[in-house]
């Protein structure tokens, strides 16, 4: 994200703009995983990611529990009531060049762990 000043999110869950869960990463490389419901975001959990190499992030929700990871690392854990089925997708808020290698939905099939 060096070329980039801005926001990256995956989203996951989506209903509509109102009722979503995301791991956003911003090109400061605070990294935080909220679920969004009637337009109102509950923070599950806050880290930070190293953003000047490419990284590969992963957004989890296995029923009441929700993480985040970069590089295969921790990097956000939280829980909340499991979120309602939903597409995947990016949100990019910024300027700059970002580049997406790869982008694959996984269906964690209700696993809570």
């Amino acid at each position: 994200m060096t070329e980039f000043t801005g926001t990256f999110a995956v989203t996951y869950n989506t209903v509509d703009t109102d009722n979503f869960g995301f791991l956003q990463i911003t090109s400061t490389g605070a990294a935080t995983q909220a679920l969004v419901v009637d337009g109102t975001a509950n923070v599950l959990g806050e880290g930070t990611v190293d953003v000047t190499m490419p990284i590969a992030v992963r957004a989890v929700s296995a029923g009441t529990h929700f993480r985040g990871y970069a590089d295969n690392k921790l990097v956000t854990h939280g829980h909340a009531s499991a979120g309602r089925p939903g597409h995947v997708g990016l949100r990019v808020n910024g300027t700059g060049r970002l580049l997406v290698a790869e982008l694959s939905a996984v269906n964690a099939g209700g696993q809570d762990h």
